[in-house]
C-alpha cells in the first residue's frame, strides 16, 4: 500500500468510507443538514461571517449544489466507495464535504473514536 501521504484525496476519501461504511450514511446526512442551516441562514450569515469564504456567492452556490448531489445520491453515496470519493472529494464539492467532515467531527456528532482518527490521519495530519 503506497504510504497515506501519497494517496490522492480521492483515495483517502475511499479508504475513509471503506474502512468505515456504518459511518458514511450519517455524515452524508449531517451534510444534508449543515447544507439546509448555511442555506436558511444565508443573509444573517453573510452580514456577520468573518470567514470571506462562507460570505460569498460562491460558497452559497457550492453548499447549495452539494446539498443537491447529496440528496440525489445518497443510496449509491453510502454504498460505493468509489463514487463517495469520485462525487465528493474530486473537484470544488471537496471544500464543502470537507467543511461538513470537519464539523462533523468537532460538533460531536460522530461518537466512533475509530472513524475520528481515521480521518484525522488520513485528512488532517497527513
Amino acid at each position: 500500500m503506497r504510504i497515506i501521504k501519497s494517496l490522492c484525496i480521492e483515495d483517502r476519501a475511499s479508504l475513509l468510507h471503506n474502512l468505515h461504511p456504518e459511518e458514511i450514511p450519517r455524515l452524508v446526512s449531517f451534510s444534508i443538514e449543515a447544507a439546509e442551516r448555511i442555506l436558511s441562514d444565508a443573509k444573517e450569515s453573510r452580514s456577520k461571517s468573518e470567514n470571506l469564504l462562507h460570505s460569498t456567492r460562491f460558497w452559497y452556490n457550492l453548499v447549495t449544489s452539494t446539498k443537491e448531489l447529496l440528496e440525489n445520491s445518497w443510496s449509491l453515496l453510502v454504498t460505493d466507495s468509489r463514487e463517495f470519493a469520485r462525487q465528493l472529494f474530486e473537484g470544488k464539492n471537496y471544500l464543502f464535504v470537507f467543511y461538513c467532515l470537519h464539523h462533523y467531527i468537532i460538533e460531536g456528532k460522530c461518537k466512533n473514536k475509530n472513524f475520528i482518527k481515521a480521518t484525522e490521519v488520513l485528512f488532517f495530519y497527513s
